[in-house]
């Protein structure tokens, strides 16, 4: 069965709601200012994204988009969009390295993470900000949940 951009982007903002995310870093795109809408519109065009439903900011400006169709990151100079179906992997950017997975003892708190790194199947990995805590598992929860919807 095909889902529905309506359908998908209700589930986003149902998982989203999920958690206590930070009101001043995490937006649903219709809280946005008109002029950042159409911004993020327009990359979500180009990218062949879909419609931007959820949208997350770094303390440092690098944010991420979540769209019914794909997920668009910028990290302060390049942008950059995976669609749901190519995602293989996604794990905190401390997990990422092989290394790091088979380290028993972190060293960053769990609450301090605020990097995603997206595994596409064909190996290219891409990195999606959030600010620390609840707006990072969220953004987690919410791509592992498409990557499994779609």
């Amino acid at each position: 069965m095909d889902k529905t951009s309506d359908f998908i982007r209700k589930r986003i903002q149902w998982k989203a709601r999920q958690f206590n995310l930070s009101p001043d870093y995490t937006f649903n795109f219709t809280d946005l200012p008109l002029d950042l809408q159409a911004y993020l519109d327009r990359i979500a065009s180009d990218e062949n994204a879909g419609n931007p439903v959820l949208y997350f900011k770094s303390l440092e400006g690098e944010w991420t988009l979540i769209c019914d169709g794909a997920v668009i990151g910028f990290d302060n100079e390049n942008i950059y969009s995976i669609v749901f179906k190519g995602i293989k992997t996604i794990l905190p950017k401390i997990m990422d390295d092989i290394k790091a997975r088979e380290r028993v003892n972190i060293s960053r708190p769990k609450s301090e993470l605020n990097e995603l790194v997206v595994t596409a199947i064909d190996g290219t990995k891409y990195t999606f900000y959030t600010r620390t805590g609840q707006d990072h598992f969220a953004l987690h929860n919410i791509l592992l949940m498409l990557k499994q919807i779609i």
